[in-house]
C-alpha cells in the first residue's frame, strides 16, 4: 500500500511511526525482565507534565508499570523537580540532532550547548 501524504493532506503535524519489532532480547537486564513501559512522547511532553502525572497516577493504581519520556530537554528541570512522581521514568530520553552545528539547524529554537547544560 502506498499513501502519499503530502498529497492526501491527511496531516498537518509532522507524522511519527512507532514499529516495536520484538520484545526479545537475549540480556535478559532486570529492568526489563516482565516489565511493562508506558512510553510518553509528542511534540513535547513535558509542556503536559500535569497531565502526564495525572495518567501515571491512574495506571499506577492498576500495575506497577515502568515509564519512558522523550523529551527535547529544554523543561528537564522543571520535570526532575517532582522528585517522588517521576521516580518510576526509567529512561528519560533528550533529542540531539548530530553534532552542534548540525543540532543547531535542525532545531533553530533549542541550542545544542544550552540544553546539554
Amino acid at each position: 500500500m502506498k499513501i502519499n501524504f503530502e498529497q492526501e493532506k491527511i496531516f498537518e503535524e509532522p507524522i511519527i511511526f512507532h514499529l516495536v519489532v520484538t520484545a526479545k532480547c537475549q540480556g535478559k537486564c532486570k529492568g526489563c525482565i516482565n516489565t511493562f513501559y508506558v512510553a510518553f512522547y509528542g511534540g513535547e511532553p513535558l509542556l503536559e507534565l500535569d497531565k502526564i502525572l495525572k495518567v501515571k497516577k491512574i495506571l499506577d493504581s492498576y500495575y506497577n508499570f515502568k515509564y519512558i519520556i522523550y523529551t527535547n530537554g529544554l523543561l528537564l528541570r522543571n520535570f526532575i523537580k517532582f522528585k517522588e512522581e517521576v521516580l518510576d521514568f526509567k529512561f528519560i530520553i533528550v533529542s540531539i540532532d548530530g553534532k552542534e552545528k548540525q543540532h543547531n539547524m535542525v532545531r533553530p529554537k533549542i541550542d545544542y550547548k544550552k540544553n546539554l547544560s
